[in-house]
């Protein structure tokens, strides 16, 4: 078996100071390509605007997604195969996954126009996939409470805090900056920056569940081979 070893806290800083720097290079692309649209500037940090696909922060969101999905696969391995709640952490996993692979290549993009033109949404619900996915977590969230009852109070108080970062970015910030382009035109600046903090937050949500997950291999998965090194009290305190 191979042993991967984690710093929790280690990790958890870089990665936080990766999604804080992820926020200020996507402020900067903005006002540069604003404001000096064509420099040499504005096409290197087009790469961090946060507005456009296939961009840095997407792939960086993308990642954290990934090492989600990945760490609750390994929870459903190292469960008992009587655990009741063994599946709903696969099933978890594949979840991640499809949503990760959706940061990436922004799937959901495609449906926004169609659903917009058959709905005749504005405003708020201008990017009208909001509406779909606003179903989508209120359905998961009643298919995993009862996996979220199962853990531990301060490991479910910050689970829940994690989804509420991500959903607050992926659609409280997202029907945000639809009314802003509703009212003012894609090329404003404010939903621009909207949409950095609505990167950000969904940043911040995956890494806090990742962090969440890295507690619980370390406390109940020893046969997954993660060990998670000089952080006894981050272990411990799940």
């Amino acid at each position: 078996m191979i042993t991967v070893r984690l710093d929790p806290r280690r990790l958890r800083r870089l990665l936080i100071v990766a999604t804080l720097t992820m926020a200020v290079l996507g402020v900067v692309a903005r006002l540069v390509i604003d404001g000096a649209p064509g420099s040499p500037g504005a096409h290197a940090l087009a790469l961090f605007n946060s507005s456009a696909e296939q961009t840095v922060p997407a792939l960086f969101s993308g990642l954290l997604l990934l090492g989600c999905a990945a760490g609750a696969a390994l929870l459903a391995r190292g469960a008992e195969r009587q655990d009741p709640h063994r599946r709903r952490w696969a099933a978890l996993a594949v979840i991640f996954g499809l949503v990760a692979t959706d940061e990436v290549i922004a799937v959901h993009e495609r449906f926004i126009e169609p659903l917009r033109e058959g709905l005749g949404t504005g405003g708020p619900l201008f990017y009208a996939w909001v509406i779909p996915g606003a179903l989508a977590v209120a359905a998961l969230g009643l298919a995993f409470r009862g996996l979220l009852a199962a853990l531990d109070v301060r490991v479910r108080r910050r689970a829940l805090l994690a989804a509420a970062l991500f959903v607050s970015g992926a659609l409280g910030l997202e029907a945000v900056a639809g009314a802003l382009v509703d009212e003012h035109g894609e090329g404003a600046l404010a939903p621009h920056l909207v949409s950095v903090a609505e990167e950000t937050l969904e940043m911040l949500g995956a890494l806090l569940f990742l962090d969440v997950l890295l507690g619980l291999l370390g406390a109940r998965s020893p046969r997954v081979g993660l060990e998670l090194v000089d952080g006894p009290a981050e272990t411990g305190s799940h």
